[in-house]
């Protein structure tokens, strides 16, 4: 048992994990990481068949975070929520955050429906602002 303990504890620390790492609340618009570590910021419930879609438009300002948009069973914590009722064909989303080199950099999402991710793409029936997530690397 104590073997296992270190295990867990030396990778986690290395950026690797044996279990999931929290889920970052929705609405978060700021994360410190270090480098080599992943945490993911939840974007909330969406459907891919009408054709939503979240992604990372441009180059990240300040180069020290890797980010790209997840979903399904790729969100941290999926699994923990299977219990839970239904919602039809709607997926989690969340945005993931992997730490680079020391610095500190501001990632944009945004949300288009049924066109290629771009800064000026249609939006559909909704209106999402895009959201911003300062990551600060260490």
């Amino acid at each position: 048992m104590r073997l296992l303990a270190a295990t867990a504890a030396a990778l986690t620390l290395t950026g690797c994990y044996l279990l999931d790492p929290d889920l970052q609340p929705e609405g978060t618009d700021e994360v410190t990481i270090g480098i080599g570590e992943t945490t993911q910021v939840d974007l909330g419930t969406w459907s891919p068949g009408v054709g939503d879609d979240w992604g990372v438009p441009t180059q990240i300002e300040g180069g020290a975070v890797d980010a790209h948009v997840v979903m399904n069973s790729e969100v941290f914590g999926v699994r923990d929520r299977r219990d839970e009722p239904g919602t039809g064909g709607s997926f989690p989303y969340a945005v993931e955050l992997t730490g680079l080199e020391p610095g500190t950099s501001t990632v944009r999402i945004i949300y288009c429906y049924r066109t290629p991710i771009a800064e000026d793409c249609d939006q559909g029936p909704h209106e999402i602002d895009p959201l911003e997530i300062t990551v600060t690397v260490r």
